[in-house]
């Protein structure tokens, strides 16, 4: 009988250890599951984040090859007598869908050789004619345009 009373005591014994176990073990796999949740969500914001810099950087790439890029015009220059061209001079093809005269009202101050829209090749020229009179005159014309290979459309004042 005394061996069968340590035999109970050492399997409640045992039987508290093992329990023991098995709360640390379920705490272990909590804590687990709480560092790997955090650390899926802190991958997640890493990625977003890099993804901001590509992005930023892409566009920092951007306007760094506009900056090395010649002007896309020049000009006015007088090419003889009243007619004065403005040149592309961006190495690359440019449409012009339009020409806006300012203010408005004064397109019968300006003559342009072209009818729009018209492509430009590099160092090709528009070329135009202003007129004056005592009743007014234009004070500048807006280029609207786009390099050909792109949907970006941009704007050029031309001051005469």
């Amino acid at each position: 009988m005394a061996i069968a009373a340590v035999a109970a005591v050492a399997a409640i014994v045992q039987a508290r250890a093992a329990h023991a176990s098995q709360i640390a073990a379920e705490d272990a796999r909590n804590e687990s599951r709480v560092a790997r949740d955090e650390a899926v969500r802190l991958s997640a914001e890493a990625n977003e984040a890099f993804k901001r810099q590509a992005v930023a950087q892409e566009r920092a790439n951007e306007l760094a090859e506009m900056k090395s890029r010649p002007p896309s015009w020049t000009g006015p220059r007088r090419v003889k007598g009243d007619i004065q061209g403005i040149g592309n001079t961006s190495g690359k093809v440019i449409v012009v869908e339009s020409v806006e005269v300012r203010p408005e009202g004064a397109d019968n101050f300006v003559t342009v050789d072209r009818e729009f829209p018209h492509s430009f090749q590099p160092g090709d020229e528009l070329r135009f004619t202003t007129f004056s009179s005592i009743g007014g005159s234009a004070d500048d014309m807006i280029l609207h345009w786009r390099f050909a290979d792109s949907a970006e459309y941009h704007r050029t004042v031309v001051n005469f």
